[in-house]
Order: C-alpha cells, then sequence, then structure tokens
C-alpha cells in the first residue's frame, strides 16, 4: 500500500513547483470565483457583474473553493483544490480496477498518468473532479448489487451530476458497463 499511495500522490509532482497549476481554462474559472466571492463588497465589480447561483451540472470545485478561498484566499485555494483532483482520480482508478479484477492489474498502474490527460490540462477542473468522483462511486457498484444501492447511488449520482453532468454521464457508463457484464455472465 505505501507504493501505491507513493504512485497516488506523485501524480502531483507537476504541480508542486507552481502557485497555480497552469492549465488553460483554470484563469477563467479564477475569475468567476472573484465574482462570486467578492461581488457583494466590491463596487467595481458590482459595476461590471452580477452573479446568481443556480442548480446547474457544473459546479463541483466552485462549490469547494467558496468556503475554502474565505479561509486561505483564492489563490491558494484554486492550488490545494486543484492539486487535490489527480489523486483523486488516480485512487479512483486504483480502487475500481481492484473493485473489478480482485487486485491491482499492471495495466491500472500504467494508466495513473492520464490523470494529467487533456481534460485536465485544458482546466476542465469541474468535469475531472466529477470523474474521479465517478470512479470512487464505481468502485462501490458491484460490491452492493442486490443491496439497494440505489438508496446509496441517487444522492451519489447528484453530487457527481452536480461537480459535472458529463462526469455523471461517465458513471452512468461505467455502472451499465458492469451491469451489461453480469447480465452476459449470467446468461
Amino acid at each position: 500500500p505505501a507504493a501505491i499511495t507513493a504512485l497516488i500522490l506523485s501524480v502531483t509532482l507537476p504541480l508542486w513547483f507552481t502557485s497555480l497549476p497552469p492549465l488553460i481554462d483554470l484563469l477563467t474559472h479564477m475569475a468567476r470565483y472573484r465574482v462570486q466571492i467578492d461581488l457583494a463588497h466590491d463596487p467595481a465589480l458590482q459595476r461590471n457583474w452580477d452573479f446568481h447561483w443556480a442548480v446547474i451540472g457544473n459546479l463541483g470545485v466552485d462549490l469547494l473553493v467558496w468556503p475554502l478561498a474565505k479561509l486561505i484566499g483564492l489563490e491558494r485555494a484554486v492550488w490545494w483544490i486543484v492539486t487535490a483532483i489527480p489523486p483523486l482520480f488516480a485512487w479512483g482508478l486504483i480502487r475500481s480496477a481492484r473493485t473489478v479484477h480482485g487486485r491491482i492489474p499492471g495495466i491500472a498502474l500504467a494508466a495513473l498518468p492520464f490523470v494529467l490527460a487533456h481534460p485536465f490540462q485544458f482546466g476542465f477542473v469541474n468535469f475531472w473532479l466529477g470523474c474521479a468522483l465517478a470512479f470512487h462511486a464505481y468502485a462501490f457498484w458491484p460490491g452492493s448489487a442486490g443491496r439497494r444501492h440505489w438508496l446509496i447511488f441517487v444522492p451519489v449520482g447528484l453530487a457527481i451530476w452536480t461537480c459535472h453532468a458529463f462526469a455523471w454521464g461517465v458513471l452512468g457508463v461505467l455502472v451499465g458497463s458492469w451491469e451489461l457484464a453480469e447480465a452476459l455472465r449470467r446468461r
């Protein structure tokens, strides 16, 4: 487990040397975070911007930044949250692989660098956070089969949808694939 933990944490190595993760769309996210956090107290922002919360499937990091930025500042909050996404995703991949195969296959370890893939590099942080959570949720699915897992997965699915609607779709593909494979095995 220590070697796996070290591998999972190693995916954050490129981010240790930056004050902000150099992700293409991240600065536009941060501009929105700044407006959402400071609008009520900043007349200059009030002249040019408006902000209203709405329930949409694209709020993952927004909801995390709000309280954390008040404690440690916006830039540090964004750095910590965004830096936590790749290891969270890597851990979800490992958990899912262990659940499905009963062990951690080598191909799962080979997939770990891909947690820094294009969606992350482009700064689609809500989507990538939702996908990370989708893999964690999927790791619970096979063990909860036949145990009214919908009681757990309705709120879990809603939380993942709140992070990002397409991440919820990823969860649907993962769970649907498992269920299809199980149905074929039973035949």
